[in-house]
């Protein structure tokens, strides 16, 4: 699967149908390649990104299984800069492009 969404990224309306972990939508590959550790210990690994989201893009429900370790709270830090950054598109649903 991952190889059929090689060079394709979400353009993220709502988030409905993107999945927050699993599709290339924040970079060019999916959280799940990008910030492995983090992707083992999350709570919401199939989730779409409307439902990690929590009122709005400038809030993440990002839950993990357990305390993150030292490593991992780096790693979260990244994660967290790129989140900072998202904006949704305009548009009414989300699309691959």
């Amino acid at each position: 699967m991952e190889e059929f969404n090689k060079g394709v990224i979400f353009n993220v309306v709502n988030g409905n149908r993107a999945r927050f972990w699993l599709d290339p939508w924040l970079v060019d590959e999916p959280l799940s390649s990008r910030f492995p550790s983090l992707f083992a210990v999350s709570n919401s690994q199939n989730l779409s990104i409307h439902e990690v989201a929590a009122q709005s893009a400038e809030e993440w429900n990002l839950a993990f299984k357990r305390c993150l370790y030292d490593h991992e709270v780096r790693e979260a830090a990244v994660l967290v800069g790129l989140l900072e950054n998202f904006k949704y598109a305009d548009g009414t649903n989300d699309s691959r492009s």
